[in-house]
């Protein structure tokens, strides 16, 4: 004959109250996922129209997760406790079906409560009387079923308390009770002197935590950290940078170029070299910067070994005399510009200097005539 343990009351009323709380919390950090800011706002209105529904799926993952697979709850495993039938065997099929359909009638009991209150109830007065006049009848009985109800737990809880046996009145009904789960584990609330030093070395721990966490923005950072960790932020954000450039310019060149207009046509590569990272530069700009421990400005892998870009290299050879011919044409055509402005000019001031001689020349007409003209009139 086995040995009958008494029930421990306090353990299953700890196990209903875990699992009451932690449900809570799922839930609660349920609306704030779905409340968050940075969601699309099809998802938040998700959150706020279906929130009822999404707890019943909730509660169904929990159920099919602790009831279904493993006849316990999450309380009840940290109490060494398990759901069984009134034989204290495992919970068969059709307890693992009472407790899902009493998940589904709490929910379905909720939403029922809201749509008889509710404007579209109101509305089938003049649509579905029939139906409309059965529910108000229903609405009218239901508090003395509730009140019913109440009073049966009532009786129940303090049968429990005499017994230990049922903790709540559904049980009772249906012949689920929680049992024992291993005789030779001990509860973690069972040994008082347990719970209270577990109690203290979490509070001990909390405390600690918050404490670091409040401080930690005033903990002042050893000088070669700060700076390992600004030159690691400087190179993500060059590393950022020199990601766009396109594959005919040459990063370093364009690094070093301190001008603040520089273009990216102005650092194009010539006699190209390829990385062990498959990144182009130019030869000599390669040599000069692994004259030192190097990374890669486009992927920041470590650089050891050049090569001779041969591949592509005769379409990355036609961009640049391409580049070459386009500037060297537009120079040309600056020029030819330039020159055709000083022919003008020369012709506009030969012409200029034209019509100031034949006016000078003019002039010099006019007062030989008037001389002329008064000789002959002093001879006379």
């Amino acid at each position: 004959m086995g040995i009958m343990y008494p029930r421990n009351r306090v353990l299953q009323r700890d196990a209903i109250e875990l699992e009451s709380q932690a449900e809570s919390i799922l839930e609660t950090q349920l609306d704030k996922a779905f409340k968050d800011g940075t969601l699309p706002i099809t998802m938040q209105r998700i959150g706020s129209r279906y929130g009822d529904d999404l707890k019943l799926l909730l509660k169904l993952i929990l159920f099919k997760l602790f009831v279904w697979n493993s006849s316990t709850r999450y309380g009840l495993i940290l109490q060494n406790l398990k759901i069984a039938n009134t034989s204290g065997s495992r919970l068969n099929t059709w307890g693992k079906a009472v407790i899902f359909l009493g998940i589904v009638g709490s929910y379905l009991k909720g939403k029922l409560s809201m749509f008889v209150y509710s404007d579209l109830f109101e509305s089938w007065e003049a649509t579905h009387p029939k139906l409309h006049g059965l529910v108000r009848k229903l609405s009218k009985v239901v508090p003395f079923i509730v009140t019913f109800l109440n009073v049966s737990e009532l009786i129940n809880t303090v049968v429990f308390l005499m017994r230990g046996d049922y903790i709540r009145l559904w049980n009772r009904i249906f012949g689920i009770r929680y049992e024992r789960a291993n005789a030779n584990a001990v509860a973690f609330a069972s040994n008082p002197e347990t719970l209270s030093y577990e109690f203290q070395n979490r509070q001990l721990l909390w405390n600690g935590i918050a404490e670091f966490l409040t401080n930690l923005s005033t903990i002042q950072l050893p000088e070669f950290v700060e700076n390992a960790w600004n030159r690691a932020k400087k190179e993500d954000c060059d590393l950022s940078e020199f990601r766009s450039l396109p594959e005919r310019c040459c990063v370093i060149c364009y690094s070093e170029d301190q001008r603040s207009d520089k273009v990216v046509d102005d650092h194009l590569i010539t006699n190209a070299y390829i990385t062990e990272c498959g990144h182009i530069y130019c030869y000599f700009c390669l040599v000069n910067a692994m004259r030192r421990r190097w990374n890669c400005l486009r992927c920041g892998k470590r650089v050891e070994r050049i090569d001779i870009y041969m591949e592509g290299m005769d379409e990355l050879k036609g961009d640049v005399e391409e580049y070459y011919e386009r500037v060297r044409s537009g120079s040309e055509t600056e020029y030819e510009e330039e020159a055709t402005d000083d022919e003008g000019e020369e012709a506009t001031d030969d012409e200029g200097e034209e019509a100031t001689d034949e006016e000078k020349g003019n002039c010099l007409n006019t007062s030989d005539g008037n001389t002329s003209d008064g000789e002959e009139q002093e001879g006379e």
